[in-house]
């Protein structure tokens, strides 16, 4: 049985009734961090855009993942934060 890829809108109104609240452990210092999860159409369907990071890195090395990062005081809210972030690794605009 062949299962085809959802669309696009399809997609987003999974998105839309997806209830975002963040479950935190008691007593853990957690930084603000923002991703961004592209998608991308293709005439095959939708493509879902990773990085690897590099093996070099401290936190996550060599781990496959979306582009983003750390929320700046610059950064509006997580959004801003997701496409600068996705911007400085990828190049996505």
């Amino acid at each position: 049985m062949t299962r085809r890829a959802p669309s696009l809108p399809q997609i987003r109104q999974a998105l839309q009734r997806h209830d975002p609240r963040i479950l935190r452990p008691p007593n853990v210092d957690w930084r603000m961090a923002a991703v961004l999860v592209p998608l991308l159409p293709r005439p095959d369907g939708v493509h879902v855009l990773f990085t690897e990071r590099s093996k070099d890195l401290r936190a996550h090395g060599g781990q496959v993942s979306f582009p983003g990062g750390g929320i700046e005081p610059q950064d509006e809210g997580p959004r801003e934060a997701a496409l600068r972030e996705s911007f400085e690794e990828v190049g996505l605009r």
